[in-house]
């Protein structure tokens, strides 16, 4: 997936920022409010979509309102509003139940990973949340990647050593 144009301050580096769901680890795209977190989150729907068929890769969305129309590509599997719960509770089954891991590539794209934890929190379905955090300890050895976005918060502490490719807007 080509991110666009980034550089690089040491070695200089400019040109394409790329991220391969497929060999590399979670992506976190973080910036304040209204600096394009979500609107970085569709080009990525896009372009896995189309570089891949429905059967080598399958998409899912946790969001706040932002990614529902993703449930127009063939690709995804489900998109969930954080206050779903359970229909988030029937996701995160699903993608934390090693017997439904497969050959086929998985990417959880989570919007505004904050806010979604806060709703999480509000809701008191802290197991939920464990299990959303819990994804990103298991991703990559079960074919399956996360792509996050959110505020300052959400790449800090222990989630962000968990998230080694940052895009910062």
């Amino acid at each position: 997936v080509r991110l666009g144009p980034g550089s690089l301050p040491s070695p200089p580096l400019s040109g394409d920022w790329p991220w391969d769901p497929l060999h590399e680890a979670h992506l976190g795209s973080v910036g304040w409010p209204r600096t394009g977190r979500t609107t970085a989150l569709h080009p990525v729907a896009a372009q896995l979509a189309a570089r891949f068929s429905p059967d080598e890769i399958h998409l899912y969305a946790v969001h706040a309102g932002s990614l529902g129309h993703l449930s127009a590509l063939p690709h995804v599997g489900a998109s969930v509003r954080c206050d779903e719960l359970p229909r988030l509770a029937q996701l995160l089954t699903i993608l934390t139940d090693p017997s439904t891991s497969s050959d086929t590539m998985r990417v959880l794209l989570v919007d505004d990973w904050d806010r979604v934890c806060e709703e999480l929190d509000r809701a008191r379905a802290g197991v939920l949340r464990d299990r959303l955090t819990a994804l990103l300890r298991r991703g990559p050895r079960e074919r399956l990647a996360l792509c996050l976005t959110g505020g300052r918060a959400s790449l800090s502490g222990s989630i962000g050593q968990l998230v080694p490719r940052r895009l910062l807007l």
